[in-house]
């Protein structure tokens, strides 16, 4: 340049603009000192290099070629952006100049203007504009959406908001307090983040406790560097840590019920500081979302309330037409929601409807009316027609115009048919008074009778002519004629309805009467007449009388039953407190009537009672009460006793008239009684002064039958150690059983008894039995508490125990066993087993469970069990025998033993009871019963094996008659499993000698 650059220093040096020298090419000649307090540049720096070097490159080509296009002096201006010494991008307007002393130097003069001020308020204020854009339409979505799509809704902000603040990731958090839980409920991630929605979404409060006592303030989470929190921040770390993040901002959601959550940014990659801007978005979001969870709150409440109401709901727009409906406003409409959804209202009401409708519709528009209340005709598609009662009240904008209405609408349908019902009854009424069986009588105010129908003749005789005109003769009669005053003078009086019983007797025959007297008001409201409909209910109360009697009487015998003899025996029970000791009860059961039902039939068991209970109550005192309990069982409660000798006589009367035969049609039939006598003494009770006759009668039947026994303290003991006993085993049962954990009760085991071959003298298998390891009386065999288990019922479950028990250590056995695949476990089922409809069931589990092969096992029953229901038994047994298991007849010959039902049963074994193996050898009757057993077994093609085998006689007789297997204590007694084991094999069947 031809000027000194030290002359326009001092001459441009006062400036506050940057002002340079620049050639055609683009390089900086003179650059004046305002640079370095602008740019931060040395002047000598930047002169020689290209103005480029420090514009945008956007910018660059754009600002040169717009200045250098300039040949006028006023100057060209261009906003670009130029970068400072500490690399950041600042906005300038540069103006170039060009004139002619500058084009001779082949130079153009730029000024610039620092305006990145001004431009930053301009972003500012865009950015402001967005944010707020961004918050109305994110605020407007949950408005117009409906509450079910608010997840939606919220995916959705989340993705606008994660986008506007160009952050990584942004969430929606709820707390679960009754959970103890927080849930990520809703997320957006940017490009290239992984979600967490794919994993684990709950967390423990328990890991934010210093987050959740920020938020809980509430108070915004700010965190620019998650690496630089302090201690207090050690147990959230962990779990904040995990989620990747660098920077994390939170804001509360919050309701007035406490913290329902929080929104938060998260950046990723890098660490970040959250201007008030992002704060500003992430409070206002939080408070969108709060917002839009309590609106849906009351949506989802007000939508349980809209669906679930019994009566039609509807929401109508102002025209009619339905924006939503209920199931019952589709029920009553008869159409599907789909097809009445966008129709009007009218198009499902009946033609001539329609302008009530639209009159009351045009009130409720204009605000003339606070609801539109109609009843109209519904049309629906299968052609009927149900009537409707209509309630629509308008939903209102601010400007008072209805947004829309909510409808209910009540089926009154069987109103309008009781109405209708009711005109025609009412055209009907006089033949039907005239028709009627119903003795219908009017009276006026002076109570005189002005109407009396002519059923008043068929019912009791009496023409109507002989009551019109004599009421008061009526009114004369006794007390019911003075009660019948009073209550027509009520109904007079009052205005309200009479119903009333009443009872006639007509020369010594008693009619009774339901009667109703029902006010007739005149024009002025005031009873004119009172009109009495009286039914006659004579049959009705006899019958009702019959069925008290039947209600409280034994329907074969005539006898009071359970419910009247209790009755009774309170009542009396109340009158001894005074005489201690003149209350007693017998408790009778026939001596084997089970035997005459089933050899003589039903019909002659019937019979035998009915003269039983005849016999019972000529052999009792007046007074005294005979009941019939069920099946044979009788009872006598016996009252006033002065000595327990009356008592006694009484059980000898009861003897003496059961000692002659019954004659029932061409049979004899003989039956005694067992009775068990109690008395009663103060603190007695009904059931237990029954309880203990009851076993008083049990101890006859065991002293021999057709005896009495009375119940003293001995009997109450023994009932006493009989419940302490069973209740022991019950407990028993639920240890092994796996029901309680605890064992007070000593254990329960199973012993096992070989049986052998009486061939070889191998051992073939074992029967599994039941032994108790009491506390107290050390260890039982099964005799002493297996009845008790029948008895209680606790047998099914013992018996359900011991053959899971021994399967599973059957199944073991080939570990120790060579021979075990061969073996055959006895397992014995009672009656009351095969009785439980799940007992195949039972065998299939046990099996299963111990991976035990079925042909293995051979399950016993007893010959009583098989007979007690063969039907039920036959069917049990099939199903048995189809699973592979072997069935064998225990105690054979010591009940029915017939070739009918060994023939009928699918059996394989008989086990020959040990008392007739007892008498072998010695006994001829015992012999040859064996002998029998032997034969018919081999006859059918069923295996033998012999019980209770003790000497060597037994042993030589069975081999002798050629009887197959056997068992007892001659090779072994029941032992514990290890003792099973541990019994040598074969053994010896030669005598010794």
């Amino acid at each position: 340049m031809s000027v000194d650059p030290k002359f326009l220093d001092e001459m441009l040096g006062g400036i506050t603009e940057v002002v340079a020298a620049i050639d055609e090419q683009g390089v900086i000649r003179y650059i004046n000192p305002v640079a370095r307090r602008v740019f931060g540049i040395d002047p000598a720096v930047v002169v020689g290099r290209h103005f480029s070097d420090y514009l945008h490159h956007d910018d660059a080509r754009r600002a040169l070629s717009q200045i250098a296009r300039r040949r006028s002096a006023t100057g060209a201006s261009v906003e670009v952006r130029v970068r400072d010494a500490e690399g950041s991008w600042r906005h300038m307007v540069i103006t170039g100049y060009r004139g002619s002393t500058l084009e001779a130097e082949g130079l153009f003069v730029i000024v610039i203007h620092d305006v990145s001020e001004r431009r930053n308020t301009l972003d500012a204020l865009r950015q402001r504009l967005a944010f707020e854009d961004l918050l109305t339409r994110i605020s407007a979505s949950f408005i117009e959406r409906p509450s079910v799509e608010l997840s939606a809704c919220l995916d959705d902000a989340l993705a606008e908001v994660g986008e506007f603040a160009k952050v990584d990731r942004a969430s929606v958090c709820l707390i679960h307090e009754e959970r103890h839980l927080v849930e990520v409920a809703n997320e957006w991630s940017g490009p290239d983040v992984v979600s967490r929605l794919e994993g684990n979404r709950t967390t423990s409060l328990d890991r934010l406790p210093q987050w959740l006592a920020i938020l809980r303030k509430p108070d915004v989470i700010y965190i620019p560097r998650l690496a630089d929190l302090g201690p207090a921040w050690d147990a959230d770390r962990e779990y904040l840590g995990a989620l990747d993040s660098h920077s994390i901002l939170a804001a509360p959601i919050m309701q007035e019920r406490g913290l329902l959550g929080w929104v938060a940014f998260e950046s990723l990659h890098a660490e970040r500081m959250w201007s008030d801007d992002h704060i500003s978005v992430l409070t206002s979001l939080a408070s969108i979302v709060s917002q839009a969870l309590s609106r849906s709150d009351a949506e989802l409440r007000f939508g349980l309330a809209f669906t679930n109401a019994p009566l039609g709901m509807a929401l109508h727009r102002p025209d009619g037409v339905h924006l939503q409906v209920n199931p019952a406003y589709c029920e009553l409409l008869g159409r599907t929601e789909e097809a009445i959804l966008g129709r009007r209202l009218l198009e499902f009401v009946h033609p001539d409807d329609h302008e009530q409708v639209k009159v009351q519709n045009r009130l409720l528009l204009k605000g003339e009316a606070a609801r539109l209340l109609a009843e109209v005709r519904i049309l629906r598609p299968d052609g009927s027609v149900v009537w409707g009662s209509l309630h629509a009240a308008p939903v209102r904008s601010g400007d008072g115009s209805t947004r829309y209405t909510v409808t209910h609408v009540e089926d009154v349908t069987d109103r309008h048919q009781r109405e209708e019902d009711l005109r025609i009854s009412e055209e009907r009424y006089r033949t039907l008074v005239e028709n009627s069986p119903n003795v219908v009588m009017r009276f006026d105010r002076d109570l005189e009778a002005v109407y009396v129908s002519h059923a008043i003749e068929e019912v009791v005789g009496l023409s109507p002519d002989v009551v019109l005109g004599h009421t008061e003769e009526l009114f004369a009669l006794g007390e019911e004629g003075q009660a019948w005053r009073q209550a027509l003078e009520m109904v007079f009086r009052t205005g309200r309805r009479l119903d009333r019983e009443w009872e006639l007797s007509i020369d010594g025959v008693h009619f009774w009467f339901q009667s109703r007297a029902v006010p007739e008001f005149d024009a002025d409201g005031q009873v004119e007449h009172v009109l009495v409909v009286n039914s006659d209910i004579t049959a009705l109360k006899r019958s009702e009388a019959e069925l008290a009697h039947q209600a409280l009487h034994d329907p074969l015998t005539g006898l009071a039953n359970r419910a009247l003899l209790l009755d009774h025996l309170q009542g009396a029970l109340a009158r001894s407190e005074r005489r201690p000791g003149s209350l007693h009860l017998l408790f009778l059961d026939l001596d084997r009537f089970k035997l005459v039902n089933d050899s003589l039939g039903h019909r002659v068991g019937d019979e035998l009672l009915v003269g039983v209970a005849e016999r019972l109550k000529r052999a009792v005192r007046p007074g005294d009460t005979v009941a019939r309990l069920g099946g044979d069982e009788f009872v006598v409660l016996l009252e006033g006793v002065v000595s327990p000798d009356e008592t006694v006589e009484v059980a000898h009367r009861i003897k003496r008239v059961m000692a002659d035969p019954f004659q029932i049609g061409s049979s004899e039939v003989f039956t005694t009684a067992s009775i068990g006598i109690a008395m009663a003494d103060r603190g007695s009770d009904a059931e237990g002064l029954l309880r203990d006759a009851d076993s008083a009668m049990y101890l006859a039947k065991a002293r021999g039958r057709n005896r009495y026994e009375v119940f003293d303290e001995t009997l109450r003991t023994e009932a006493t150690e009989k419940l302490q006993m069973e209740s022991s085993l019950r407990r028993a049962i639920d240890v092994v059983s796996g029901v309680n954990g605890t064992d007070d009760t000593g254990g329960l085991l199973v012993y096992f008894q070989p049986e052998i071959d009486l061939t070889t003298g191998e051992v073939t298998g074992a029967e599994a039995l039941a032994r108790w390891n009491h506390p107290v009386e050390g260890l039982l065999d099964a005799g002493a508490f297996i009845e008790l288990a029948e008895e209680s019922g606790l047998i099914i479950d013992l018996g359900a125990w011991v053959l899971r028990e021994a399967c599973s250590i059957a199944g073991r056995w080939h570990q120790v066993l060579p021979a075990a695949e061969h073996f055959t476990l006895r397992v014995n089922l009672s009656a009351r087993q095969i009785a439980q409809a799940d007992v195949v069931d039972t065998v299939i589990d046990a099996l299963a469970a111990a991976g035990f092969p079925a042909e293995r096992l051979c399950l016993e029953i007893t010959e009583t069990a098989l007979m007690q229901d063969p039907a039920s038994a036959l069917r049990v047994l099939t199903e048995l025998r189809a699973l592979g298991v072997e069935l064998a007849v225990d105690d054979f010959g010591t009940g029915y033993s017939s070739l009918a039902y060994l023939k009928r049963f699918p059996v394989d074994v008989l086990k020959i009871d040990r008392s007739f193996v007892d008498g072998l050898g010695e006994d001829a009757e015992d012999t040859a019963i064996v002998a029998a057993i032997v034969g018919m077994a081999r006859a059918l093609g069923l295996a033998l094996v012999a019980e209770g085998v003790e000497t060597q006689r037994h042993l030589d007789e069975l081999r002798r008659l050629g009887c197959e297997r056997a068992q007892g204590f001659l090779f072994s007694r029941p032992v514990p499993v290890d003792a099973f084991l541990a019994l040598a094999s074969p053994f010896d069947l030669q005598p010794a000698g």
